[in-house]
């Protein structure tokens, strides 16, 4: 790992840590108490508002349901597929408890933060509209403190921008497409059209057309082995003085357990590490070897299984391109052809997706009582996972359930506030509650599927005595793969159509993220430029781009760079709705007292 690796997921590890998960916690549970827990009271009035129609109303650019779906667009995603079975993963099936916990106290986050946008929007000279925290912290914030706090906005809207392009929106998602649709067309990559990577010597050896290739790759080889022995010697020396200095000063004394010493032997375990990795470096043909691009003619699969490889099959290079045509003519077309695509595609995927839960939950509803006396009793450490793997420390389930919710419903990020603004209604409070049923879609439906056809297939009969949970995977299984197994396990056949399915659900979840994230960034950079549209539609291309170029790029470092963006979102969010949080309440007070029922609603 390099130093840049190490910088990026220490930061990551920072901003996703116990300090913002708290910090968003507390936020949804101040707004839960000050709106008097009307995500409970008032859950139903918002499911029914989802259908009311705004006829009529001028107050906004797309319907009430139309900004709901551009906000569940880019809210339900891989994270709903991906995400839950990564934290059960992690955490075991306690974290779908935490899950829903956060959830909870999230839909008033939600609601609060999606109202705020509508009070303080603005409505530009052409007539669009333009809102989202960035608004709410600049005028909120003022109205409340008099003080100036733009430049609070200014770091949410950077923040937001760098979030679209830089992966969650494009690369990473893009990559999700691909590959589902790759696993699932073309799983042995047999039609190669061309490959990035460094072959192994053995491989080159072996064809006289890459003899100029392996005589430099092998001088590159000696030169990265002898600066790698210079290295380890010289941290040898390093360690051996840290290791005496130890000695010296506390190995035979009562500072053994002190401050100081401890920081000693940190240094000494971090030079032993650098050691380590050093010389296991020495055998990694990818760090001294060069990337060749080999063309799919020459690229064979015996050539992949000898080498670091990484084959681009025709499906990719396709799916790509297409990916990125339907993208291009919906981006271009703005808002309201997002807003109309995601209207159809949203409700579709979430209908499939949702059947495909059902469906597990119906064929073992025997199994559902087991399934969750498993999640509550992992949830508060009193079951640990069977079959030898280790158990659940109760944090550690709280830990992963809340950052996966928190990933997957946005709630407390402000992202599905810049889409609530363009709603068109005549009271915030109005969207406020179409909006808030986002998250109890995203987290209590939707991620509830998932969460369950994973316990019921991995954590209960006798499945439940033979699991086995370590570093980050279920008997083996990773990401998209366990849920994927636990889906074709559990409703059985011959697991291809469900696969198939379950790759439909993945692209149109992936597509419409690409789309609601191009909405939020754009909304925020109009911000940054103080309204100047054409480096909005300049940077449309540049977002274009990113799509196009994602399937090919490795996307490790983007991920977490995204991961760190998205995550830095939610503070400024989160300071805005606990001083704000008086206005909500009394602006919820008002509109209730006024329209007592949604009939009594003026629209």
């Amino acid at each position: 790992m390099t130093s840049f690796d190490s910088i990026l997921n220490w930061l990551d590890d920072v901003v996703w840590g116990l300090p913002t998960i708290i910090l968003i916690l507390a936020t949804g549970l101040l707004l839960t108490v000050r709106l008097r827990g009307m995500q409970f009271t008032k859950l139903g009035r918002a499911l029914k508002s989802i259908f009311r129609k705004n006829e009529g109303s001028e107050h906004g650019e797309v319907s009430s349901f139309g900004a709901l779906c551009t906000a569940l667009s880019a809210t339900i995603g891989t994270g709903n597929i991906v995400g839950v079975a990564t934290a059960i993963a992690a955490g075991g099936p306690g974290a779908l408890f935490w899950m829903w916990a956060a959830a909870l106290v999230g839909i008033a986050t939600k609601y609060a933060e999606c109202m705020l946008a509508l009070k303080y929007r603005e409505r530009k000279e052409d007539g669009h509209i333009l809102g989202g925290p960035f608004y709410t912290i600049e005028k909120g914030m003022k109205e409340v403190t008099g003080f100036s706090w733009k430049w609070l906005a200014v770091l949410f809207a950077l923040f937001g921008v760098l979030t679209g392009v830089l992966g969650i929106g494009t690369i990473t998602q893009i990559n999700g497409i691909t590959s589902a649709v790759n696993n699932a067309l073309d799983p042995e990559n047999t039609h190669v059209a061309f490959a990035f990577g460094t072959p192994t010597e053995e491989y080159l050896a072996s064809k006289p057309e890459y003899a100029e290739q392996l005589e430099k790759q092998l001088v590159l080889k000696a030169a990265y082995a002898e600066k790698t022995d210079a290295k380890i010697e010289k941290l040898n020396v390093k360690l051996s003085g840290l290791k005496e200095d130890f000695n010296t000063k506390f190995a035979a004394s009562d500072l053994a357990e002190s401050k100081k010493a401890e920081k000693l032997v940190k240094k000494i375990a971090d030079v032993e590490a650098a050691i380590a990795d050093l010389a296991a470096g020495k055998e990694n043909s990818a760090n001294y070897g060069k990337t060749m691009v080999v063309s799919g003619k020459a690229f064979t699969n015996d050539m992949f299984a000898a080498s670091d490889s990484h084959p681009m099959s025709w499906v990719v290079v396709i799916a790509g391109a297409i990916v990125t045509l339907f993208v291009a003519l919906v981006v271009i077309g703005g808002l309201q052809r997002i807003s109309k695509v995601a209207e159809f595609i949203v409700p579709f995927m979430a209908v499939v997706y949702v059947f495909l839960g059902l469906s597990v939950l119906i064929m073992n509803a025997t199994l559902l009582p087991e399934a969750f006396a498993v999640i509550f009793k992992c949830a508060f450490g009193i079951k640990a996972v069977a079959g030898g793997a280790a158990g659940f420390a109760i944090t550690q389930a709280m830990q992963k359930g809340v950052a996966r919710g928190i990933f997957s419903n946005e709630a407390g990020l402000g992202s599905a506030a810049i889409a609530a603004s363009s709603a068109n209604v005549k009271e915030p409070v109005t969207q406020g509650l179409v909006s808030m049923t986002g998250t109890f879609i995203d987290t209590i439906i939707v991620c509830t599927m998932t969460g369950l056809a994973i316990v019921i297939a991995f954590f209960t009969g006798k499945n439940g005595m033979d699991v086995q949970v370590a570093d980050g995977a279920i008997n083996g299984l990773r990401g998209v793969a366990i849920t994927s197994t636990a889906f074709t396990d559990v409703l059985g056949g011959d697991g291809q159509s469900v696969k198939f399915l379950l790759m439909i659900c993945l692209v149109f979840f992936a597509f419409t993220t690409i789309l609601g994230w191009d909405y939020y960034s754009e909304r925020c950079l109009e911000y940054l430029t103080n309204g100047k549209m054409g480096i909005v539609k300049a940077y449309r291309v540049v977002y274009i781009l990113a799509v196009f170029i994602g399937p090919y790029l490795t996307v490790s470092q983007v991920w977490t760079i995204a991961d760190i963006t998205n995550g830095l979102m939610a503070i400024p969010n989160c300071i805005s709705l606990i001083i704000l949080s008086g206005v909500a309440a009394k602006m919820t007070r008002d509109y209730f007292d006024k329209y007592p029922t949604l009939e009594s609603e003026d629209f």
